[in-house]
């Protein structure tokens, strides 16, 4: 007889979403729009599962939990075929939306409905990138595509909650990333009108300033440089630096700018205090310190040098997009003036590179925005730019961000640390696609989940030798970047969190696994 009540399992950032490439293409090593490509392996996980017995003959209870970003609504393009939306008010879109991505991974989806057909428990809560699954038509859908019928063990965490399984609590974790806080009261308010049938105007809900990145910025830089979204996290200063890099998007980056003032506000909604949403006038006192993959978008900043042929401290334009960005880059430079001497000049051809490339933020934002340099205006000619793309890897050598004994992203941590108290003891989040575990003074753990979608490696040995012996791997790299044949860089890293709960609710193990076809409970 097992001491085990419970055996919860906890997964997270699948983002199922995105078209598939064609078989010509795909024989290509092209992706499509898509970031997870492991859908095979889901269902297999899934399945292993649901072998289990249901617990009640000794056995422990089995419990799925979906820990956000079941599905992606960002990598969804609108049916009008004009881009993508930050978020889908329209019930009937979104619905269209949802629809599409159970039809392409239908074979995941119909896993789940015999998982729960099996009278297994499961649990999806919300992440910032599928919160149109709390709109009442949405909502129904997914209930439908898993299966979901007044008997079964379902449950659809309601917006803004955690989820509690005995001393351990479980939330998405975005809450903590300032560029991705959902205002989840506005949010009840769209799923109201919608439950009585009544419109809902884009006004209603203002998505979180990160969906909007991506939407705006992101995905129309994805449709050519596929790894965009691949490297974590896949905002910071990556996106300010790829822009900056391409002079013709310098209308795109006071674009990013306001965004940036719009996540300071979404800071003092999340601690109740007003804002004056003037932004571009005052974007200054935006805090540069990160939170989460967009936070990093002041100090990460701080390495870029130069300006659009007047001087960035005297702002003489009136336009709000570049008033905030003359204010960013004037906040930047003043911290970090002489890391990179970079002239972004409306008119140039090409950037000019700075000599000294190696400080730029975490390791993640410095790889994407040295990768701009050698895509920059279509150059063929990389040579030129691979000493500035050495300059900025040298300092990758000595990076934990792949370290799952370590968080790098801080506010995650202090987060955990927080939270891990009143009878909390170990807490689980996901959102930043790093798997982790690291101790907390709680005497249990913090654990994030990781992703099943795919994360982009740097390649091993690319950075070890000198000068002369990384340059010809460097060229290598860019080219199979260029090419969109990213196979060998984004390894299988399938992981979860594995919790069990004694007779007690008290969490006897808490586990962060590695998923294979022939264990479905490996400890890392």
């Amino acid at each position: 007889m097992s001491s085990l009540a419970k055996r919860t399992y906890v997964i997270s950032d699948l983002h199922l979403g995105g078209v598939y490439p064609d078989a010509e293409a795909a024989a290509k090593g092209d992706r499509g729009f898509r970031i997870c490509t492991n859908v095979p392996g889901l269902v297999r996980f899934v399945d292993a599962l649901t072998a289990r017995p249901r617990g009640g003959d000794g056995s422990p209870a089995i419990e799925l939990i979906i820990n956000g970003d079941l599905v992606d609504f960002l990598a969804e393009s609108n049916s009008d075929g004009k881009g993508w939306s930050a978020f889908t008010h329209e019930p009937q879109e979104a619905v269209r939306k949802f629809e599409a991505i159970v039809e392409r991974d239908r074979t995941f989806f119909d896993a789940l409905a015999r998982f729960l057909a099996r009278g297994h428990r499961l649990v999806i809560l919300l992440g910032n990138h599928d919160i149109e699954l709390w709109l009442p038509p949405v909502r129904d859908a997914l209930a439908r595509a898993v299966g979901a019928h007044a008997g079964s063990d379902y449950v659809l965490v309601p917006g803004p909650e955690a989820y509690l399984v005995g001393d351990a609590l479980i939330e998405h974790g975005n809450r903590y990333d300032r560029f991705n806080i959902v205002d989840h009261e506005k949010l009840s308010r769209a799923s109201a009108l919608q439950s009585r049938s009544q419109p809902t105007a884009p006004t209603v809900f203002d998505p979180p300033p990160g969906s909007r990145m991506v939407a705006e910025v992101i995905n129309p830089i994805k449709t050519r440089f596929k790894f965009v979204d691949l490297l974590k996290p896949e905002t910071g200063a990556v996106v300010p630096l790829l822009l900056t890099l391409a002079p013709s998007y310098r209308d795109v980056l006071g674009r990013v700018a306001l965004i940036a003032a719009q996540a300071r506000d979404a800071v003092k909604i999340a601690m109740g205090q007003e804002t004056d949403r003037k932004h571009g006038s005052d974007i200054s006192a935006m805090p540069t310190a990160g939170m989460g993959d967009m936070g990093s978008i002041g100090g990460d900043m701080g390495g870029m040098g130069g300006g659009f042929g007047s001087d960035i401290s005297a702002p003489t334009t009136t336009d709000p997009a570049q008033a905030a960005l003359d204010a960013l880059l004037t906040e930047t430079l003043a911290q970090d003036a002489g890391a990179v001497k970079t002239l972004v000049q409306a008119e140039a051809a090409t950037p000019a590179i700075g000599s000294d490339i190696s400080t730029f933020g975490d390791f993640v934002d410095r790889s994407v925005g040295m990768m701009k340099l050698l895509f920059a205006d279509s150059d063929d000619d990389f040579s030129t730019r691979l000493d500035a793309l050495f300059a900025a890897f040298k300092s990758l050598r000595d990076d934990r961000t792949f370290d799952e004994t370590t968080e790098t992203a801080k506010e995650y941590l202090d987060a955990a640390t927080a939270l891990a108290r009143n009878g909390v003891k170990h807490v689980v989040f996901g959102h930043t696609h790093m798997p982790k575990r690291i101790s907390l003074p709680s005497g249990g753990f913090y654990l994030n989940s990781g992703t099943w979608a795919d994360v982009m490696a740097i390649p091993d040995g690319l950075l070890d030798g000198d000068r002369a012996q990384v340059l010809p791997r460097l060229k290598e790299f860019v080219q199979h970047l260029l090419t969109g044949d990213l196979t060998r860089y984004v390894p299988t890293r399938p992981t979860y969190v594995r919790l069990d709960v004694g007779p007690d609710a008290v969490v006897r193990d808490a586990a962060l696994c590695r998923f294979t076809d022939d264990v479905a409970a490996e400890a890392v």
